[in-house]
């Protein structure tokens, strides 16, 4: 891997953007741990379908990130595609999941659940599609915990009759 792509950090708030991106994607990183962040997208991988980030908590995990305008179905091709390089990274036990920062998701989409089970039938981990700035800790985005919403109202409204909660 080129070492121009990898920066190693340690901040207690990791941000993964994209110039000319609306989204930004903050990572809690409260016990300072090293993480890797891979730029994936014009740099590891050019001139190929792939995703904006990969970003790596050793013996933890990788999270696969697309910051996307509102093509979520190529966002989903692209998070799939990354996350075949990323998996081969993986050690045993790390997890493996994905987050795509949207400006717009139409969630009655067949096309966009059948990726999210796609990448869950293959990787074993969650792909999470989001259309505001948040926070997330790692552990939530690869699946090693449920995710921290700000209220547990949006999980009633939304999640009736849609099987598991994302």
């Amino acid at each position: 891997m080129a070492d121009c792509c990898t920066e190693e950090t340690s901040v207690s708030k990791i941000k993964l953007d994209d110039e000319g991106s609306e989204r930004v994607v903050v990572v809690l990183n409260r016990d300072r741990t090293k993480h890797k962040k891979i730029r994936v997208d014009g740099c590891l991988i050019k001139q190929e379908t792939a995703a904006d980030w990969i970003l790596t908590k050793p013996k933890v995990g990788h999270v696969v990130v697309e910051l996307k305008g509102t093509d979520v179905d190529h966002a989903v091709l692209q998070i799939l595609a990354t996350a075949k390089v990323a998996a081969a990274r993986a050690e045993r036990d790390e997890k493996l999941g994905g987050l795509i920062a949207c400006t717009r998701y139409p969630k009655v989409d067949t096309k966009i659940q059948r990726g999210k089970q796609k990448f869950s039938d293959q990787f074993g981990g969650p792909l999470r599609i989001v259309t505001k700035d948040e926070e997330f800790s790692f552990e939530s985005l690869v699946g090693a915990e449920e995710p921290k919403r700000k209220t547990d109202s949006a999980k009633t409204a939304i999640g009736s009759g849609l099987g598991r909660y994302r």
